[in-house]
């Protein structure tokens, strides 16, 4: 708790999920994996966007929502209302939802190349060509068991 102008601020605790539970929120709502998105790819795009916080935002006015950050554009790109994205924050599966599929139609549009479709979902032109593969890389890692050392290769 912080003083402000004589009121009490209380900061929010952003309360992370485990990694089974996110593999699990994963596995029961991911729709790009048909476009080559694996769960262990969305997984670690999860940990790369939000640290498995489902509340956590850049700032407290930010349209980016969820575990994958999801932006009112994309929501909207992906065949989701704009009353769906207000609800991604209470509800992480739908969040999944929304971000896969909007992830799976930024696939298609490079022609399925994972790592571009990943690098057009982020959309900051400093990241292209890293971010995709950052991920890909952890998605590897994480296929093969190395779980906590794929997340790691993001960050810590």
């Amino acid at each position: 708790q912080r003083r402000r102008g004589g009121q009490v601020a209380r900061r929010a605790v952003q309360a992370t999920l485990t990694t089974e539970a996110i593999q699990q929120l994963v596995r029961d709502n991911n729709q790009a994996r048909d476009s080559g998105a694996d769960d262990a790819v969305v997984v670690c795009q999860a940990w790369r966007e939000s640290s498995f916080r489902p509340t956590v935002r850049p700032n407290p006015r930010s349209q980016f929502r969820g575990l994958l950050q999801v932006g009112r554009p994309a929501t909207r790109d992906a065949g989701f209302s704009n009353d769906d994205h207000g609800r991604i924050e209470s509800d992480p599966g739908l969040g999944i939802r929304i971000g896969t599929t909007y992830l799976r139609s930024r696939i298609e549009a490079a022609g399925g190349n994972v790592e571009t479709g990943l690098d057009r979902y982020n959309g900051e032109r400093r990241l292209r060509g890293i971010y995709g593969s950052q991920i890909s890389n952890c998605g590897r890692m994480v296929r093969g068991g190395r779980v906590q050392e794929g997340l790691n290769s993001i960050h810590r």
